[in-house]
């Protein structure tokens, strides 16, 4: 290979290699512009696969004991901190260590000789009414981290600490089903979602589906709207509510695009945030998508959301929660919690959420969508944790139906359906390798899952590869008589090969 034809076809397998997110390739018949020469270039944008029977539990992230191997939990949270299980789980990097946010939260009976569970804001028979916050030192990906939760001075000495929001000095509840949704760090101050407005809260109707509630249990409601809070300084969880992100037009009413939410920074200046609604049942919602300024989080302002794509194929964002459109729709919808991280080994950013559609090509469970920006295009969903095919049911999870021969089907006797939800990215986990002339990138996320039967969450890592770039050399076009342009350029055309 030599002259401007190897210069060219080594440029663009190392534009590839060194992980552009959208190769320009020469392609018979298709034109989505000209290059400086005037050639018809097109886009072209790898394919991320999941790789099968990849998906592993890690370890379990809260809890004593390892409810599927008998274990002791690297955290012992119980016993170090008083706090028997937890839910959600999103992860955020602030002052070197990754900090989780965790949704309601158990306090065991007692901790350090102290009643503990009756101390709890506001206390109630439930132990649902409290939400956590912890941190861990950066440890090897695929090591249980140990998490040293925010305690308390009083009145229950070295016992977790409950995360308190205010606006204007009056307390916000963070009752059932009303938690730190989501983080981030801007400038060393910690900023966070809090999801609030649970109808059941106030003393309305919890407005649950039939078949949500289990026997002997109570509606638990859901949140209707989400508060943006920074962190005060002091070394406490006391959190002061900015603005409203996403509210109904009537209060504990629907219509809120961002109650349940995640945030992340994109590779453009902004901060995107991904919303659904807080009804968290399959075939309640889309996903939607806002961002902002960095400079503008303590404030909110200039706030825009995506609305749709313009004549020229460019995104369009307006002010105006109402204007927000879906950034797809599976069917019936089923987006809630949901993760997002931009994933430099594929060059795509990966959004994970759980659903319980269920059809041959995508089984119910935690589903997978890549697409080169936040807004898209979204490739079609595909399967990384099936709760049948990769040992959830029966092992961490538990089934209602039968199990395989000793397998310990773990449970709790108030909660009769294994349900799993909540899946996020683990903050600065993601693995991987780049690309070669001769090998495709590939990648390990590393994500928490939070399941209902038992109460708790988990760590899971799931592996994905991209397509292998393959570039082949076109015949040259037309040229001028007596111009040598074609023995000093040639064009390519870029394909991707499984």
């Amino acid at each position: 290979m030599s002259g401007f034809r190897g210069r060219v076809t080594l440029g663009i397998v190392m534009a590839v290699l060194a992980g552009a997110a959208m190769l320009l390739a020469v392609v018979d018949g298709a034109s989505a512009g000209t290059d400086r020469h005037g050639a018809r270039t097109a886009v072209v944008t790898p394919t991320i696969t999941y790789v099968a029977n990849s998906t592993q539990k890690v370890c379990q992230l809260v809890g004593q004991t390892d409810n599927e191997t008998g274990e002791p939990t690297p955290s012992r949270t119980a016993s170090r901190y008083g706090i028997a299980a937890t839910d959600q789980g999103f992860s955020f990097m602030h002052d070197g260590r990754v900090w989780f946010l965790f949704g309601d939260s158990w306090p065991t009976t007692t901790f350090q000789s102290h009643p503990n569970a009756s101390t709890r804001y506001p206390a109630d028979p439930s132990g649902f009414d409290n939400d956590s916050i912890a941190s861990a030192a950066p440890s090897a990906r695929g090591s249980c981290p140990v998490l040293d939760f925010v305690s308390e001075s009083e009145p229950v000495p070295g016992a977790y600490a409950n995360p308190s929001l205010t606006r204007n000095g009056v307390p916000v509840s963070l009752r059932i089903n009303e938690t730190p949704m989501a983080g981030i760090d801007v400038n060393g101050n910690v900023y966070a979602t809090f999801t609030t407005g649970n109808p059941v809260d106030a003393g309305l109707a919890g407005n649950c589906p039939p078949g949500s509630v289990q026997p002997g249990q109570t509606c638990a409601g859901h949140p209707t709207e989400s508060v943006m809070g920074v962190l005060e300084p002091g070394g406490t969880l006391q959190f002061k509510a900015l603005y409203t992100l996403s509210a109904p037009s009537t209060p504990y009413g629907n219509g809120a695009k961002f109650v349940r939410n995640s945030i992340e920074r994109g590779n453009d200046g902004y901060i995107y945030i991904w919303g659904a609604p807080g009804v968290w049942q399959a075939g309640e919602s889309a996903p939607y998508l806002a961002r902002l300024r960095p400079a503008n989080i303590a404030t909110g302002d200039g706030i825009e959301y995506f609305s749709g794509y313009l004549p020229n194929g460019r995104p369009n964002f307006e002010p105006g929660e109402s204007n927000a459109t879906p950034l797809f729709n599976d069917s019936p919808s089923c987006t809630s919690y949901m993760g997002q991280q931009w994933n430099p080994y594929v060059h795509q950013w990966i959004m994970i959420y759980n659903c319980a559609d269920d059809t041959a090509a995508h089984p119910f469970g935690v589903w997978m969508r890549t697409a080169p920006n936040p807004w898209g295009p979204y490739s079609a969903p595909q399967t990384i944790f099936n709760p049948i095919r990769d040992h959830g049911y029966c092992y961490f999870i538990h089934s209602n139906g039968a199990c395989p021969n000793g397998s310990p089907n773990p449970t709790n006797s108030d909660h009769g359906v294994g349900e799993y939800y909540a899946p996020f990215f683990i903050a600065n986990w993601t693995t991987g390798t780049f690309a070669t002339r001769t090998e495709a990138a590939t990648s390990t996320l590393y994500y928490t899952l939070s399941t209902w039967n038992p109460y708790g969450v988990v760590i899971l890592k799931s592996a994905i590869r991209a397509s292998l770039p393959i570039v082949t050399p076109r015949r040259c076009p037309a040229q001028k008589p007596g111009t040598s342009i074609c023995s000093r350029k040639r064009h390519l055309a870029a394909t991707f090969a499984p």
